[in-house]
């Protein structure tokens, strides 16, 4: 499992925590990356959170209740969760639990995630 999701390789730059996760983000290793995100989403300082998928091989159930848990830790401050980079599979997963409608989904892998726009 390679899961760059460590503190240490997030970004808070003005208000935004940007992350990007590589490696399947399923049952085995969605309590590792959780506890970055959950943690992240309790910091006053943290109005949204970018999360790039571009290198995740695989998204399951486990993955999308934990976007879920951290949507709703940044929602209750007014704050927002922005994906980008969902391979068609994951997209389709969001789209059937209509997680698409809560989420900001971009296209472009890395999109805004770097570069804080």
């Amino acid at each position: 499992m390679m899961v760059q999701s460590s503190p240490e390789n997030g970004s808070l730059r003005e208000g935004i925590f940007s992350i990007q996760l590589h490696g399947p983000v399923a049952m085995t290793t969605v309590p590792e990356i959780r506890k970055v995100l959950l943690g992240a989403a309790k910091k006053r300082a943290v109005k949204e959170i970018r999360i790039d998928f571009s290198r995740v091989s695989r998204l399951d159930t486990s993955g999308v209740a934990m976007l879920v848990e951290t949507w709703r830790g940044l929602a209750r401050r007014g704050g927002a969760l922005r994906l980008s980079g969902l391979s068609e599979n994951a997209k389709r997963l969001i789209q059937l639990a209509r997680l698409d409608q809560i989420f900001e989904i971009r296209d472009e892998a890395g999109s805004g995630i770097e570069n804080g726009s």
